[in-house]
Formats: structure tokens, C-alpha cells, sequence
């Protein structure tokens, strides 16, 4: 039997590559078992010693940047596009801002974690994955291909159950179903749906719509605006995101 196409988007900070239990649970569920091509946008800066966590992580160390994060990435991925910028502090503009003061100005003083930082990781996600996608269409496009998945997940995410893709339709959307507010850290589509990962273009108006001001919501939003919510499907899709280098599922 012919090997489903598979693009995997991977991007944001590139966390704990030397974790072997990440790596080994992409190449066991995905990597080895389809054809896969992998594409990646990442922050990176070998100037930068840490990365920006936001305040309700529960990273257990200072989560360093590795000076040799293009290099494993490539040796581990060998991604087809690779590419990466400088972290940057993200800000809301004026008028986006005046929006949240209004639709959420309650929240924002009693809750802790709405602070400048944390908007700032907010968006910088929302970013880094839109400009995956970013690569992934022009790829397309310049090489005429067809993939008939696309994945989306994080290199700190160590895969516990991942669905079998024979099984699985390119005409849905598929999600985790452990709770019901959109759950974000990993996503099976197929390709039709590269437009619902425009999350950062659709910041601007996701705010005057959306009920909260986490990145589950912006996401949400973003599919939403683009397809019908019928062709989302939560399926067993099981991830651990390891937080140390040592860290797995247990």
C-alpha cells in the first residue's frame, strides 16, 4: 500500500530537542510510518540564552536555547524549509488594545496572568505558526504537490496515542478530545485547511469576537471565520508536552 503524503508543521520555540521522547514518538507515529516532509518556522537566536515563557507554564527549568538548534533540528527532521527568526516582543496596537480594555477590562485586573508578557507569547505562537503555513502553501505551490494530511504539533510534544491516518478523512479537521475549548497542541487536516492556520492575520477581528484571550480562542476563531465548525472532529489524539530534558510520559 502506497504511503499517505504527509506535511508536518512544526514551529515556535524549539524546546528540548535533546529530549529523546519527543523525537522518537514523531518518527514512530508519523515520520517513519507516511511519507512525510517536514516544514518549520522557529525563533531562534544564539545571542538569546532563554526563552520567553508565559506565567501558567509549568516548565520546570529556565528552558535554555541550544546553540545548536539548526543543526539538530536538521539531523533529527531534515526538514524541507527551515527557517527562524530573532525572538521579538509582540504588542498589541492602539486600537486592538482599546478593544480588550473594553471587552475585557475586568480580566485584566483580576487576572494575573493577562500582562504584557503573556499577551506577547500569545501572539508570538499565533505568528510562528502562521508563518509555518506560510511555507508550507508556497511550497506547495512552487512544486505543484499534494499532501493528503497535514500535521500540526510542537517539538516538545511527546505523541502518546496518535490516530492511524488510513482511517482518517482529508475532508475534516481533526483535534484532541480532551476537553471542548478547541484544544491546540496538536491538529490532522487535510490540505484544503491550510487557510485556518492564518491565526495571526486574524488577530484584529478574533478580538472583538472571541470570548477570552486564550490562544485556544484565537484559533477557534480563525477556523470558524473560514469553515464550517461541522468539520471539526475530536478524535483520541494524546499528547504529553515534556517541560525538562528527562521528561516523558509515564
Amino acid at each position: 500500500m502506497k504511503k499517505k503524503k504527509v506535511a508536518l508543521m512544526l514551529s515556535g520555540q524549539a524546546r528540548y530537542l535533546d529530549n529523546p521522547y519527543s523525537f522518537k514518538s514523531h518518527y514512530k507515529h508519523i515520520l517513519e510510518k507516511y511519507d512525510t516532509d517536514v516544514f518549520s518556522f522557529i525563533w531562534f537566536d544564539k545571542n538569546i540564552k532563554n526563552f520567553e515563557v508565559s506565567t501558567w507554564s509549568t516548565i520546570k527549568d529556565s528552558c535554555c536555547v541550544d546553540n545548536n538548534t539548526l543543526e539538530k533540528i536538521n539531523n533529527k527532521y531534515n526538514p524541507k524549509v527551515l527557517k527562524f527568526k530573532s525572538p521579538k516582543f509582540f504588542k498589541f496596537g492602539k486600537n486592538i488594545w482599546n478593544i480588550i480594555q473594553h471587552r475585557f477590562g475586568h480580566e485584566l485586573v483580576t487576572n494575573p496572568h493577562w500582562n504584557e508578557k503573556n499577551f506577547s507569547n500569545i501572539i508570538s505562537q499565533l505568528y510562528s505558526i502562521e508563518q509555518t503555513a506560510n511555507i508550507l502553501k508556497s511550497y506547495i505551490k512552487e512544486n505543484d504537490m499534494k499532501y493528503d494530511f497535514i500535521i500540526y504539533s510542537r517539538y516538545d510534544n511527546q505523541l502518546i496515542d496518535f490516530p492511524d491516518l488510513e482511517n482518517l478523512s482529508s475532508d475534516y479537521f481533526y483535534l484532541s478530545n480532551h476537553h471542548n475549548e478547541f484544544p491546540d497542541l496538536m491538529f490532522v487536516a487535510g490540505q484544503k485547511f491550510l487557510k485556518a492556520f492564518k491565526y495571526y492575520s486574524s488577530i484584529i477581528e478574533a478580538v472583538q469576537n472571541i470570548k477570552g484571550l486564550q490562544p485556544e480562542q484565537f484559533k477557534k476563531f480563525t477556523f470558524a471565520n473560514n469553515f464550517d465548525l461541522n468539520l471539526l472532529k475530536p478524535i483520541l489524539m494524546k499528547v504529553h508536552v515534556v517541560r525538562e530534558e528527562n521528561d516523558c510520559y509515564d
